[in-house]
Order: C-alpha cells, then sequence, then structure tokens
C-alpha cells in the first residue's frame, strides 16, 4: 500500500508539470485580444476525465467519449501511470531488488576483499622492510645455521662409519676364527691319519712274518677263548 501511495504521490506530481497537450485548448483571441497578450490555462481548462476510449464527433464530452481535438484525459494519464508503477512493483520489484542486493553484496564483498588484500599488503611490506632492516644479521643467521647442519652432518657420516667399521672388524674375526678352527680340525685329522699310517709302516717294517703270524695267532686264540666263556661256538 505504501508503494502505491508513492506511486499516486507521484502521477499527483506529474499534474503540476503537465504539459500544454493535457489542456483544453482555448479560443482564439479576435480583434484586440490577439494584441493583449497569450491565454493562460485555467483549472477548468483541463481535461480530467472525459472521452477515455477516444475521441468522436457529434457528442457531448462524457467519461468514455471525448470532442475530436480535446486533449486526452489527464485520469486515463494517471490511472495508466498507476497500472504501469504497480506492475513495475508486482513483477519488476523482487527481481530489482535481488539485483540490487546481489549488486551490494558484490560491492561490500569486493571492499571487503579489497581491505584485506591492502591489509595483507601492509603486512607483507611492513615484514620484508623489516627484513631489509636486518638482512645482514639474516645473512650471518643462515650462514651460522648451514655451519652447524653441515658439522651435525659430518658427524653423523663419521659416527655411522665408525659403526659400520667396528661391525666389519667383528665380523671378519669371528669369520677368521671359524675359518681357523676348521684349519685346526683338518690339520688335525691329517697329522693323525699321516701319524697312524707312519706307526703302521713302522710297526710293519720292524715285525718279521714270524711275528706276524704269531701275533695272528695270539689274537685268534684271545678271540676263541673269549667266545668259549661266553658260551659260544667257533666254527672253523
Amino acid at each position: 500500500m505504501r508503494k502505491l501511495a508513492r506511486a499516486l504521490c507521484a502521477a499527483a506530481a506529474l499534474l503540476v508539470v503537465l504539459p500544454g497537450p493535457v489542456l483544453a485548448a482555448p479560443a482564439q483571441p479576435h480583434g484586440d485580444e490577439a494584441h493583449e497578450g497569450h491565454h493562460v490555462p485555467r483549472f477548468e481548462d483541463v481535461n480530467w476525465f472525459h472521452g477515455l476510449l477516444g475521441e468522436r464527433e457529434g457528442v457531448e464530452p462524457n467519461l468514455l467519449w471525448r470532442a475530436p481535438g480535446t486533449p486526452a484525459p489527464v485520469g486515463a494519464m494517471v490511472l495508466n501511470t498507476v497500472i504501469l508503477v504497480w506492475l513495475l512493483v508486482r513483477f519488476g520489484g523482487p527481481a530489482i531488488r535481488a539485483g540490487l542486493t546481489s549488486r551490494k553484496q558484490r560491492v561490500e564483498g569486493g571492499i571487503r576483499s579489497a581491505a584485506a588484500m591492502k591489509s595483507e599488503a601492509e603486512d607483507q611490506l611492513a615484514h620484508y622492510e623489516g627484513k631489509l632492516e636486518r638482512i645482514d644479521q639474516e645473512i650471518e643467521r643462515v650462514r651460522t645455521e648451514m655451519r652447524e647442519q653441515a658439522e651435525a652432518e659430518r658427524k653423523r657420516i663419521l659416527a655411522e662409519a665408525k659403526v659400520r667399521r667396528e661391525q666389519m672388524e667383528r665380523d671378519a674375526r669371528i669369520l677368521l676364527a671359524h675359518e681357523l678352527k676348521a684349519a685346526r680340525e683338518v690339520l688335525f685329522h691329517e697329522v693323525v691319519e699321516g701319524a697312524m699310517r707312519s706307526a703302521e709302516e713302522a710297526v710293519r717294517a720292524r715285525l718279521s712274518r714270524e711275528d706276524q703270524e704269531r701275533l695272528a695267532e695270539e689274537f685268534v686264540g684271545g678271540l676263541e677263548a673269549s667266545l668259549d666263556a661266553a658260551g659260544l661256538e667257533v666254527r672253523s
């Protein structure tokens, strides 16, 4: 209702500045009246409601028809204006409001984004200006950090190399011990076998055939005696 009232007020304001065509055509002055000045329109000269549908000859001016040459009625113009304003408000108002709201939100968002970017840029500028003021200290700090990191890396590499060397030494000692043990065992067996062969050859070389036969007979006799004691019979 308030929008409609504002539209009516706007239409009424138009009446104040109505141009000449909406006023009834005044009678042409004759004789000396033409030299007395222009005709000033009066309130009664305004066509308010006659001829809403159009012009027609031979009819008395009424609400529907007006005489030819009579200006269009002000009421029709006001009614058309009110209808036009109502249509704009009724059907175009939501879209216009939505568009204006969206535009406002975009503008506000752009302003906030620009303010944030400006603040961030100012912070970055202050940060880099501070760094430029402390550039010598920063360079010395970086050099110190690099030296410390290099020293720590060198110590780590040396420690790892020492651990690997000690592990390799332990593995080598264990392997050498196993190899020595195996070599000793092989050497011991070879020495024992050689000694046994040497002893056997020496015994054979020193005993005569008679001694060998005697020893064999004694061995066989001892074996038979053992079997007899055990209750076993020896078959020849």
